[in-house]
């Protein structure tokens, strides 16, 4: 017998999966003395620092950033003129501390996440800082279809995120700069340089082009352009193998303005 509804129309929006992500379902919080750590954090200048889980003194002191690695973050954000705690927001991926994480982290991220975006919604950071990889899946990961990979795939880039209406900017986490090489160091210091320089940066405004869909490519030979770029789409990787070909190509003649054609 055919249903009323379709499997998309009964999905859960919270459980898309089926799996159950909350705080009971994770269970961390009972082992932890501070467990749901809350925010910290001024938020002066619309800084938002997302980092991968508590440390065991932040647990026991209920705020972030607290160990080696916290005081590492702070001299970096001072020689830049920040304030890692009057500028900035700061949450972690993993909200409750526990001595072994790893085996569940992907599942534990997840139960999180509901309280980061939480988070971005009602503050509208100007600037994500995702420290490692566990910040990166927290933010990134369900919206990224392909291999997420790790932090040496994100680092040093700033992204304009059109959902979240803010510039992500993956960093190295700051616990892996404590045995870190001078170079690696340098390159910490310059990504966190680059991510604040966007503070109060507009995002890109996104044009939409207009389209001419070509059923004569003569039409083509009407049109005039100092320069122009072409794009094919095909059904692999290598269109001239055997079984594989191009299914259709563009030619744009300006940022705005593109012709496309079988």
């Amino acid at each position: 017998m055919e249903g009323f509804f379709t499997r998309k129309e009964t999905e859960s929006v919270s459980r898309p999966d089926g799996k159950i992500y909350s705080c009971t379902s994770c269970g961390l919080g009972k082992g932890s003395c501070n467990p749901k750590m809350k925010p910290s954090g001024n938020f002066r200048k619309g800084i938002l620092n997302i980092g991968s889980m508590n440390s065991e003194l932040d647990d026991k002191k209920g705020i972030q950033w607290q160990g080696s690695s916290g005081r590492l973050l702070q001299q970096a954000y001072e020689k830049l003129g920040i304030d890692l705690f009057e500028d900035c927001l700061n949450i972690n991926a993993i909200n409750c501390y526990s001595e072994d994480i790893s085996k569940k982290a992907s599942y534990q991220i997840a139960c999180c996440r509901k309280s980061i975006f939480k988070l971005i919604n009602e503050h509208h950071p100007d600037v994500i800082v995702l420290f490692g990889t566990y910040a990166i899946e927290s933010v990134i990961g369900h919206r990224w279809k392909k291999d997420l990979g790790d932090i040496n795939k994100w680092r040093g880039w700033a992204i304009p995120d059109k959902d979240l209406k803010a510039w992500i900017c993956p960093v190295f986490n700051p616990s892996d700069m404590d045995s870190a090489k001078p170079e690696i160091m340098t390159i910490w210091k310059q990504d966190l340089e680059n991510a604040i320089s966007h503070c109060g940066k507009p995002l890109p405004k996104y044009i939409e082009p207009n389209i001419t869909i070509l059923d004569d490519l003569s039409e083509l030979e009407n049109i005039t352009s100092d320069t122009i770029a072409f794009d094919y789409e095909t059904t692999g990787l290598k269109p001239h193998a055997k079984g594989h070909r191009i299914i259709c190509a563009s030619v744009a003649t300006s940022p705005n303005d593109v012709f496309v054609f079988m």
